[in-house]
């Protein structure tokens, strides 16, 4: 019964999702899990292995290799929203705890029965502005250079991002489901409309930093005394030596094996690449370029599971290893394996490059911030190869010479300074503008040194073009008439003055009802979304979060 509602709303209104934004949808459905619910999902016997269990929902394991999918399938949709390639950087604990809720949250749609129409799919895809041509339509000439310039480079083609699509909407029916039922009154949508349309005016009052540095004329002793007083600031970078093993792409091209029918299966799904000027070319004609594509793709997988299985390896070889044993036993491991060992020269955050590895600036970026205690890197992704690496040395960071950072001090004093001098100036504006008798009338004489600007009359429906946010933020928590309080922005002091506000009139509610109406609706449904997600966290478990406890 559940999974059949689930279905028929899905059909329903899932042509609502198409104008989303990946993102947007994908932050508003994960955002209840408070951080640290899962635990350290990572840790525990063979960690590495794609088939850890990590934890559950609804006594239905979810493995580790269930994790990383959805790690490839967030790259893979921020990337197509902004038409880029994507990022395959080290994990943070934070990126990891969101793969597992999207994990979850996937596992339970599964369970439910809940599945995506693959016609959503090209939809969703034919949607996105990075595929849109010069007349605003879905480009398939775009998507094609998209996919042979952004993702075949990777290893991923059309067929993976299809997969992440099918995910992501599977994910977004669930939620679409829970709140399908909700029903909205005359009397709420009226008032609602009234504070979304409420309509306010403000004057920004900005002290820029730049401004307050042009004023200050710092001398040579202060310079001086700042560098010794702040020696923490003018450290060199941390150098590093690592010992390097790649298991390059095109090396397993000849062990790839495609299916009979996976090159037709290809040809008809995706024959939008295959078709100019309204005409499309035979499968003969394509049937290279798809096995080409197929079998590197496939070849990527391969040469991410040997990178695994070495990561795996190694997890066993250090057991019992300290890290100062580490690139011993790193080198011992590949020797057992038959794999070749690269030696960096020294190398730091800010290198281009390493030698007789080559520019991989994802393998840089894990390799400086292991910790000291944690020296091997975990699978890293690069555009030709996936890499694992070991630190075999490295100095640490030290103080640098007055004399060899002078100019870095002085602009170091300099934004400090101004800083202050800023927040000063506008304790001084707000002081007087509390003594002020006219406060609008004298607001733009009492601010010196500061920019103000008039914005133009916004609501929460059509909010101001620039710093919308704090904006918006400070509005509804300030009386008119009134100051608000000061926030430091990244280029000064900021804050508002509230004018005025005027309330929408009876016309204007009516002519937005429908939107109103629809719009309110949504809250509600995410409120009931709140209590279908409290279910999914009493029955969400974390196995290695439970062992913890219990030692």
């Amino acid at each position: 019964m559940v999974i059949s509602k689930m279905n028929n709303v899905l059909v329903k209104h899932s042509r609502i999702l198409f104008g989303l934004f990946t993102a947007v949808i994908i932050i508003s459905f994960v955002w209840f899990f408070t951080p640290g619910a899962s635990g350290n999902i990572l840790f525990g016997t063979n960690p590495m292995s794609p088939n850890a269990v990590v934890g559950s929902v609804f006594e239905k394991d979810i493995t580790r290799g269930e994790l990383m999918d959805m790690v490839r399938d967030y790259s893979l949709l921020m990337a197509a929203n902004y038409g880029v390639k994507p990022a395959m950087n080290g994990l943070d604990e934070q990126q990891i705890e969101e793969a597992f809720q999207r994990a979850v949250l996937l596992s339970v749609a599964k369970q439910m029965g809940i599945s995506v129409p693959e016609e959503r799919i090209g939809e969703y895809l034919r949607a996105l502005p990075a595929f849109a041509g010069a007349d605003g339509k879905f480009s398939a000439e775009k998507f094609q250079t998209y996919e042979k310039e952004m993702l075949q480079p990777l290893g991923y083609n059309a067929l993976d991002l299809d997969n992440a699509v099918r995910n992501l909407l599977t994910i977004f029916a669930l939620s679409t489901a829970a709140g399908s039922d909700v029903v909205v009154t005359q009397n709420e949508v009226a008032d609602f409309g009234r504070s979304v349309l409420e309509k306010i005016n403000v004057k920004t009052v900005l002290f820029p930093f730049e401004t307050m540095k042009k004023q200050l004329k710092p001398t040579e002793a202060e310079l001086q005394a700042f560098h010794k007083a702040n020696p923490q600031l003018f450290m060199t970078l941390p150098q590093f030596k690592a010992k390097v093993v790649r298991f390059n792409y095109n090396s397993y091209m000849d062990q790839v094996k495609l299916a009979p029918d996976a090159v037709k299966k290809y040809y008809d799904s995706h024959k939008a690449e295959f078709t100019k000027n309204g005409k499309t070319a035979p499968l003969a004609s394509a049937t290279k370029q798809i096995t080409e594509k197929l079998k590197k793709a496939e070849a990527v997988k391969l040469a991410r599971k040997a990178g695994r299985d070495f990561r795996e390896a190694l997890y066993d070889a250090t057991a019992e290893t300290d890290a100062a044993g580490y690139a011993a036993a790193f080198v011992q491991c590949a020797a057992a394996n038959k794999l070749a060992v690269a030696e960096s020269g020294w190398f730091n955050a800010e290198s281009a490059g390493m030698d007789n590895v080559g520019r991989e600036p994802r393998l840089v970026e894990a390799i400086v911030g292991l910790p000291e205690r944690s020296p091997i890197t975990k699978t890293v992704e690069g555009d030709r190869a996936v890499f694992v690496a070991v630190v075999s040395d490295r100095k640490a960071a030290a103080p640098s010479e007055y004399k060899a950072v002078a100019a870095k001090v002085r602009e170091a004093w300099l934004n400090g300074k101004a800083v202050s001098t800023a927040q000063e100036k506008a304790r001084n504006f707000v002081l007087e503008m509390n003594k002020a008798k006219n406060p609008a009338a004298q607001l733009a004489a009492l601010a010196k040194d500061a920019v103000v600007k008039d914005v133009p009359a916004f609501s929460q429906e059509n909010q101001p073009k620039e710093n919308a946010g704090i904006i918006m933020s400070l509005a509804f928590k300030t009386e008119t008439g009134k100051l608000s309080r000061t926030v430091d922005l990244p280029d000064g002091v900021f804050m508002i003055f509230v004018s005025s506000r005027t309330m929408p009139t009876a016309e204007e509610l009516a002519k937005e009802s429908a939107k109103l109406s629809e719009n309110y609706k949504q809250m509600k449904q995410y409120a009931v979304l709140n209590s279908f997600q409290a279910w999914i966290m009493m029955n969400t478990r974390n196995y290695m979060q439970r062992s913890n406890q219990a030692q």
